[in-house]
């Protein structure tokens, strides 16, 4: 379609200026027809006619320039110039030359449809002379035309008009032809020069590392689309590479940050901050799942840019609400449609709502240790949101460490206790052993003293010595009954003492 409309325009602007320049011919043929009156004096005929001539041809010029209707008046107009030489000559045979000439001048126009007319013109002309010499019609007019036309000489004019016609159709075609082909490969040539032109800007944009540039090549500039193609390469390979520097670089950054942190709470509000600055985001909110007892809940632990409107109670069921859903589900979730009043950004020229809300579990391996909620008021970037779930795996992960390092803690403590405690009651025992111990001696002096005492008596008072006796067994039996009592408690300590050696 691009190249018809060259042609096409092409041609408009040749036709156009080829009529105007067609004057020179129109003008000489002028001057030979006043040469001609003067030979048999005909002045009148001939400017007659070639007023009328070069008036068809300035009309033709100045109203249909460039159209075929121009072209037919012009053939005319040389058709009649080399009618009005044949009949100034009085039919001279040498005159048939300007019909000759005139059908190679047409040949400029590059085209078959001059040369028609002035076939059909030139035949209609010699049939009409035939007919009036056969018929007689012009006898007696020699001053038209004093050569008879025979059907032999009326063919022979015919056939070799027709065949240089023929031939300067042809010739127009051919020229028209070559013509199109230059044209099209002249107009290919520019083409491709501005091509190379724009290419080569678009080249040393990309050297100069301006993958960006704008450049929309041509359908049919392959080196172009070569060179776009190439530079949607490298521009999708440096976005990827500024991704992956982004996403590396934020993750060393924040597990930089965490690694420094020992308590849940600096954890959490250094990692949150950083987190938010880093992303660009204006909001930010972090759940800790925590227990008690039966109840399970998200407890509001580090907040950037607080709005105390929407989370004044700072706990959380599972379950309730977007976040405590989000939890179970764990599975991130994004909102791009913000129900009216769920949350503000303010600052202190005003406030606005988020453009993109994140909501994304705080887990690693399935186990969602919280939630963290983030608000925008750009759109977060597919890559952006990839960062911040691996960033907040990297927080789940620093909270179990920390919760696990608390927890180990808190058993040791209990350790030392019981350990502790143990020792108390062990140093207990063996006090009471000790005094279980010196009461069982104590109990043997006084069985020993007892002994002597009753031998005492038996050998001062043997008068009483059945008496003695009988007392003596009852003390000894009441003894004896203490030694066991006593010989059970330190068998029964001693028992306590391996038992608790044993646990």
């Amino acid at each position: 379609m691009q190249e018809e409309n060259l042609i096409e325009s092409y041609y408009k602007a040749y036709y156009a200026k080829l009529d105007k320049r067609l004057s020179i011919s129109v003008w000489g043929h002028f001057l030979f027809a006043i040469v001609f009156a003067a030979v048999h004096d005909t002045w009148s005929e001939s400017l007659m006619v070639s007023v009328i001539l070069i008036v068809s041809y300035y009309l033709a010029v100045y109203f249909y320039k460039g159209t075929i209707l121009s072209q037919g008046i012009i053939t005319f107009v040389h058709w009649g110039f080399a009618s009005l030489y044949l009949y100034q000559m009085r039919g001279m045979y040498e005159m048939h030359f300007f019909y000759f000439l005139a059908a190679t001048i047409l040949v400029l126009y590059q085209s078959w449809f001059p040369q028609l007319p002035l076939s059909i013109m030139i035949f209609l002309h010699h049939v009409v002379l035939f007919i009036m010499h056969q018929t007689g019609a012009i006898n007696g007019k020699e001053y038209l035309f004093n050569t008879e036309i025979t059907i032999q000489i009326l063919l022979l004019n015919l056939l070799v008009l027709s065949i240089h016609l023929v031939f300067c159709g042809w010739l127009g075609e051919y020229i028209k032809k070559l013509n199109i082909e230059v044209l099209t490969k002249t107009d290919s040539l520019e083409k491709q020069l501005k091509f190379v032109e724009l290419d080569t800007k678009f080249a040393e944009q990309i050297s100069q590392g301006n993958l960006k540039a704008d450049f929309s090549p041509d359908p049919n500039d392959k080196l172009g689309t070569a060179l776009a193609k190439m530079r949607d390469g490298l521009l999708e390979a440096s976005q990827r590479d500024e991704i992956l520097n982004y996403t590396n670089a934020g993750l060393a950054q924040i597990s930089e940050i965490i690694r420094s942190q020992t308590t849940v709470k600096d954890l959490a509000e250094s990692a949150l901050n950083w987190l938010v600055n880093y992303t660009h985001t204006q909001q930010g909110y972090l759940f800790l799942h925590q227990s008690q007892g039966k109840e399970s809940y998200l407890e509001l632990i580090s907040s950037f840019a607080f709005n105390r409107k929407k989370y004044f109670n700072k706990k959380i069921l599972i379950g309730e609400g977007l976040v405590g859903q989000c939890f179970l589900e764990k599975e991130t979730t994004r909102l791009l449609e913000i129900p009216e009043d769920y949350v503000y950004i303010t600052s202190g020229i005003g406030e606005a709502p988020p453009r993109d809300i994140l909501i994304v579990p705080v887990k690693t391996h399935q186990n969602v240790v919280g939630v963290l909620e983030l608000a925008s008021l750009q759109i977060y970037e597919n890559h952006v949101i990839s960062f911040i779930e691996k960033a907040a795996e990297a927080i789940a992960t620093a909270l179990l460490n920390i919760k696990i390092q608390e927890n180990t803690q808190e058993l040791l403590k209990q350790t030392q206790k019981q350990t502790e405690e143990l020792r108390v009651r062990e140093e207990e025992l063996r006090q009471n052993m000790e005094e279980l111990q010196t009461t069982q001696e104590e109990l043997q002096r006084q069985k020993q003293e007892a002994e002597q005492i009753t031998q005492k008596i038996e050998m001062r008072e043997q008068i009483k010595r059945e008496q003695l006796r009988k007392e003596y067994e009852i003390a000894q039996t009441q003894l004896k009954s203490q030694i066991q009592e006593l010989t059970e408690k330190l068998r029964q300590a001693e028992k306590q003492l391996e038992q608790y050696k044993l646990n």
